[in-house]
């Protein structure tokens, strides 16, 4: 391999990891805002001319709140709208899907604190490196038993994997919440299966 070959390489591979790490933090952004967006629908009682305001009050209650403490705001107001959910024999079922949803975020959650705030050293490569397709770096935290230093170890496929869920997990607030808005049968679209949540499907 040339030199001018292995910089090609080099900047082709390091910026791929560049954008997969952006992809990601878009994303979950757009998890975040679906989150608060459907709190101030389900907040907003549905009857005008209230409606507007009732969801600029919660924006305002939502506005600077950041992942964890805005899921936890969230999964209250579903509970809240439950309380008139029809059939109420179906809210055990329900309360499962909500409870594999959450872990999902309190996951997705964990794995965005560590690519936002780790250390990375994309852009550094030794000599004699060859191959710039993993994504390497450290995380430091301070526990129970003093500093704890966590290596990272990351390429496009495992970024692009947490962007996937991401995207799958802002469907899925969607979708909950609009049909509790709508009044629409939740157990038509998801269904408790295998110990996760999961869509249903339908026959065509």
């Amino acid at each position: 391999m040339t030199p001018e070959e292995r910089q090609e390489k080099f900047n082709s591979q390091t910026h791929a990891l560049y954008a997969e790490l952006g992809r990601f933090i878009v994303s979950f952004e757009e998890l975040v805002a679906e989150m608060r967006q459907m709190t101030s629908l389900l907040a907003a009682d549905g009857t005008a001319p209230n409606h507007g305001r009732q969801q600029q009050v919660a924006n305002i209650f939502t506005a600077d709140l950041t992942a964890d403490p805005l899921a936890k705001v969230f999964r209250s107001i579903l509970n809240l709208a439950l309380e008139s959910y029809l059939p109420q024999s179906q809210l055990p079922e329900i309360k499962k899907l909500l409870s594999d949803l959450f872990s999902r975020i309190t996951e997705i959650n964990k794995i965005r604190n560590k690519f936002l705030h780790g250390t990375w050293h994309i852009n550094y490569a030794s000599q004699e490196q060859q191959d710039f397709s993993q994504a390497k770096g450290i995380k430091s935290s301070n526990t129970a038993d003093g500093l704890r230093i966590t290596q990272l170890d990351e390429d496009t496929k495992s970024f692009l994997k947490s962007t996937e869920e991401c995207q799958r997990i802002r469907d899925i607030v969607r979708d909950i919440s609009l049909c509790i808005i709508t009044k629409t049968d939740i157990l038509k679209i998801f269904k408790y299966e295998n110990k996760k949540l999961t869509r249903v499907q339908h026959q065509h």
